[in-house]
């Protein structure tokens, strides 16, 4: 039963103690020798070459763009859990809670925004030339990134419509995994202690064999108990008569600032996922070089017993009714028992295959085709009326969805100062999402009738060029765009009172994204470079063809948000102007303006008390800087380190469909973001202390930026945190961790509490 995870992960943490002692063990002169020679990581390759930015291999001064890359030695030099312990650092990129491996893993719940642009869904994310957005929202389980497997993270800032599409209105985040270069095996074990208590276990193994055929295999899991007291029960104080007395109530407000009382909390949601990768490549001689693969990711999310604050004058826990929790005269608290249920258990997993061609031909040109496919699916569960913690009636949703891409493309030099690269892609997108009653809401396996059902399909079929032109031996000029055609259709029925059935026909929108650049070489040290461009996100189809329905301020009503088949995509207008300065290998300096417009946003507008349906009306503008230095400290082993990001404009311009919200800032976006840190590195030694500054968050559907609220549930706090790691090499193949998170126990809230000082030991062990 998934109301068991608690328990699971109790049995589990003696496994993994036990194979932490073993892998000390082979710290061992003995072990050293039946091992044999260590054989080190996969090279990762000159880290000033950027792949994302080009489709091509380009050193970073020549990229037209931003870009940050996160190379495997800096994965390994940090605690990495999820994408975002990697990538918390990079300038302009947000990344929200869930995001960042804390709480509970979840694609719904996970928020990232680059350069100012909200929502993931307008951020393209790739593994290995293979965009991995979910086909139903366009978002990411960003637990299913083994981290453990990965070479590299490139991260483009700005719109790159222009060569990869739609979702790629903020930027692109590139996932590149390792290679098989030579033997090498790994297993490495985590245990956290603290506020987020669990444990992980990974292992990797990867070959290359004398018929020149390389295997990959990774695999990871990793489990914790939830953190008891993240998510509140908070109750907005009325005025009014209460039924009945009762203490333990502890006063605090909304997020709006309204007073309200926190009577408990739901509980822990312990958690655990699985992730599995196979790649196989081949090399072909002067056919080039295949390579293949399949990847697997899921969790479980459980749920634990709720605490009430408040009890009666017989001492009994009180968990409904109207009550006066004795806060202020002559308030009152309306209470039910589903206001102490985490919406738990849920479930998500997928299924990603690959392909991947690449050649180079006599005449200098180079050929390459990717092809991928993904099946995702993500079901949870909503308590009906009367249903209790352990059971009752509820209903499941269930949301199995697929995407297929398939791009090939030619890059070649008709003469030594021109560049050219054309191409085509396709994709395709599905969706069958369906809501069933259930007789239990906690087992899935109760579901009975089919309630509704949302069945849609698009696909982009695309062109795309791009020139680049050596003027001289310092300036360098490019243009290129794309051409997307987008096509889809859908369905919409309901089986329950007023039972419907609604066919949309397919339609057809076209959208062509521009892209100029300059890059010009000042001197030996400094780089100047400047851009224009345009992007595009197509609407999703959960904006499309689903029909949502949920509980409104008043007791027994709810409110229906209708599906939006004719929604056009959301566009972006960008301009850019940046540096890059290197003093030297140890000293260097990168830094950018940019201003950008969107438009065509997409809203929902209210058509009556219980009537919403998206439109496309929202314009923003934002306006914003981006700096980043390294240093190494002359010749000590000391390293410095900064980023900071500062948008002084991130607004709402027009917005038909909630007026109140024209001039207000953008949800799910910070203002500022400062990182800085110190690193020491010398011999078996590395260690470093990191502090993290994030600006006040308006959370989603906060158009108004009515929540100003800082420090309360529900809230997106601005804070400053500190992170510390040391890491020890003992011999050439053992290497031991410790990570202290949050040192200094700062208590803040990403709608839910985070959690406070947690440490994680972890032991690697490398042959």
């Amino acid at each position: 039963m998934i109301h068991q995870a608690a328990r699971l992960t109790t049995r589990a943490r003696p496994i993994c103690l036990a194979l932490q002692a073993a892998l000390v063990a082979l710290s061992s002169p003995l072990a050293s020798a039946l091992t044999g020679e260590l054989t080190g990581p996969v090279p990762d390759g000159p880290e000033q070459i950027v792949v994302t930015a080009t489709r091509e291999g380009v050193a970073v001064s020549e990229a037209p763009a931003s870009v940050t890359i996160v190379t495997a030695k800096e994965i390994a030099e940090r605690r990495a859990a999820r994408l975002g312990d990697v990538l918390s650092e990079v300038p302009g990129l947000y990344l929200r809670s869930n995001a960042q491996g804390a709480v509970f893993p979840s694609s719904g719940q996970a928020s990232i925004a680059l350069r100012g642009v909200p929502r993931t869904a307008r951020t393209l994310v790739m593994i290995d030339g293979q965009p991995v957005n979910n086909a139903i929202s366009g978002g990411i389980d960003l637990s299913s990134i083994l981290l453990e497997n990965v070479r590299r993270i490139e991260v483009v800032r700005g719109p790159y419509s222009a060569l990869y599409g739609g979702n790629a209105m903020g930027g692109v985040i590139h996932v590149l995994t390792q290679a098989p270069a030579s033997r090498q095996a790994q297993v490495k074990v985590e245990s956290a202690m603290g506020d987020l208590r669990g444990s992980a276990l990974s292992a990797t193994f990867r070959d290359r064999f004398e018929n020149g055929l390389g295997l990959v295999l990774a695999l990871g899991y990793r489990e914790s108990e939830g953190i008891p007291d993240s998510d509140y029960v908070v109750k907005p104080l009325t005025a009014g008569a209460a039924t009945l007395a009762v203490t333990g109530a502890r006063p605090t407000t909304t997020p709006a600032g309204a007073a309200a009382a926190w009577v408990g909390n739901k509980g822990a949601r312990p958690w655990r996922q699985a992730n599995a990768e196979l790649k196989l490549s081949r090399e072909l001689g002067a056919a080039g070089t295949v390579t293949g693969g399949i990847a697997y990711a899921g969790y479980r999310v459980g749920y634990d017993r709720p605490e009430s604050f408040l009890t009666n004058s017989a001492g009994e826990r009180i968990f409904s009714g109207t009550v006066n929790p004795g806060l202020t005269p002559g308030s009152r608290v309306a209470l039910a028992e589903t206001d102490f249920f985490t919406f738990t258990p849920s479930f998500e997993q997928q299924w990603r295959a690959h392909l991947r061609w690449e050649a180079n031909f006599d005449n200098g040109m180079r050929a390459v085709m990717n092809a991928g496919h993904m099946d995702h699916n993500f079901r949870f569960a909503l308590p009906g009326s009367g249903a209790r913690y352990d059971g009752g009636p509820g209903e499941w949703s269930d949301q199995p969805n697929r995407r297929t891409d398939i791009d090939a493309h030619m890059k070649w030099m008709p003469s030594d100062d021109i560049r050219l690269t054309a191409g085509a892609a396709w994709n395709q997108l599905r969706l069958d999402r369906r809501t069933q009653d259930a007789t239990s809401w906690r087992d899935v396996d109760s579901v009975t009738t089919e309630k509704s059902r949302s069945l849609g399909k698009s696909g982009i079929a695309a062109l795309f060029a791009e020139a680049a032109y050596t003027a001289s031996q310092a300036l360098t000029v490019s243009a290129g765009g794309r051409f997307d055609r987008f096509t889809t259709e859908g369905l919409v029925s309901q089986s329950t009172a007023p039972a419907f059935m609604t066919t949309y026909g397919q339609r057809s929108e076209q959208r062509f994204s521009p892209k100029v650049a300059a890059i010009y070489v000042a001197s030996p040290s400094v780089t100047l470079r400047a851009s224009a461009g345009g992007g595009f996100r197509p609407p999703t189809l959960l904006d499309l063809y689903t029909r949502s329905v949920a509980p409104s301020n008043v007791a027994g009503v709810f409110s229906i948000n209708e599906p939006a088949a004719d929604l056009k995509a959301e566009r972006i207008r960008a301009v850019e102007a940046g540096f890059d300065w290197q003093r030297s290998k140890d000293v260097k300096m990168s830094g950018a303006i940019f201003s950008q417009t969107l438009s065509n946003l997409i809203y929902r507008s209210r058509k009556s008390a219980t009537l919403t349906q998206s439109v496309n009306a929202g314009r923003a503008r934002i306006d914003g800087v981006e700096l980043d230095a390294r240093a190494r400290l002359g010749a000590t082993p000391l390293s410095v380190f900064a980023s900071a990001s500062y948008l002084h404009r991130y607004d709402i311009t027009d917005n038909p469909a909630v007026p109140a919200s024209v001039g207000k800032r953008l949800p799910d976006v910070p203002g500022r973001m400062i990182n800085a840190g110190i690193e020491y590195q010398q011999g078996a030694l590395q260690a470093s202390l990191v502090a993290r500054r994030v600006g006040h968050v308006f959370g989603s559907g906060d158009d108004t930026n009515a929540n100003t609220a800082q420090g309360v549930f529900g809230s997106y706090d601005a804070r400053t945190t500190l992170h510390a790691r040391a890491a020890w090499r003992i011999t050439p193949r053992v290497r031991v961790a410790l990570s202290v998170e949050n040192v200094g126990n700062k208590q803040y809230f990403d709608f839910f509490k985070q959690a406070g000082t947690t440490a994680f030991a972890e032991v690697t062990v490398t042959y």
